[in-house]
């Protein structure tokens, strides 16, 4: 499966060695207020052209992108993984 998302043959093999040395994955996100920040960066692909540029957003828009990706990952990978936020999203 990971070779159908395009991965090399050694990488998929490196991260499947990955996933049975570390078999549990801890991710802490940051939700603090600097996550407002528009200082961030996403990759959008340009499907037309071929081409993959980046666009300004949010901190938060950032981490969270990054976080669905590894969250397709770590299922894939069938590989257990918390995430946590760094402050409890109630207080707010």
């Amino acid at each position: 499966q990971l070779r159908d998302q395009g991965f090399t043959t050694g990488l998929a093999k490196a991260l499947i060695d990955n996933t049975n040395n570390f078999p549990l994955r801890i991710w802490i996100i940051d939700n603090s207020g600097s996550m407002s920040i528009p200082d961030g960066k996403r990759f959008v692909e340009k499907r037309k052209e071929r081409m993959i540029s980046t666009k300004t957003c949010t901190r938060w828009n950032e981490i969270q992108e990054t976080v669905e990706y590894h969250v397709r990952l770590a299922g894939l990978l069938r590989a257990p993984t918390t995430f946590r936020m760094l402050n409890n999203p109630g207080l707010g």
